[in-house]
């Protein structure tokens, strides 16, 4: 996890991006998807407490910040991942952690602000839990 939100790492079960990226080519050769690596960079996102990025195929892509990519299972694609810096991820998190986990998302193009706002409607108090 990084700042409580979970990461490819805690997805995957994985120790580190080479027992991930194994886990990932076992799954792939077992339902005889050739893995290939795209072109196109994809933005990671929270979903639901989870870092991920979304496939050019539709499906979500389990990452992790110390990773440089992604990993589709759906379709095989490898793709550059683009994060927001480490500061921006902290205060993600720390913007999101008073919300039910399923509450706890964030796309790309919301701001701080955005956040603060939804928190507001939400009826959620800053540190109250």
């Amino acid at each position: 996890m990084e700042y409580g939100i979970q990461t490819g790492l805690d997805i995957y079960h994985a120790r580190d991006y080479a027992d991930a990226l194994q886990r990932f080519t076992r799954a792939t050769a077992n339902r005889n998807i050739r893995p290939f690596v795209s072109v196109l960079p994809i933005k990671a996102r929270i979903n639901h407490n989870r870092w991920l990025a979304d496939c050019q195929c539709g499906a979500g892509v389990a990452c992790d910040p110390s990773w440089e990519f992604g990993l589709c299972s759906d379709c095989g694609a490898k793709h550059l991942i683009e994060w927001p810096l480490p500061a921006k991820r902290e205060r993600l998190a720390a913007l999101l952690k008073d919300r039910n986990v399923p509450l706890r998302s964030w796309e790309p193009r919301e701001g701080d602000e955005d956040l603060r706002k939804q928190n507001d409607t939400l009826g959620i108090v800053r540190g109250a839990r």
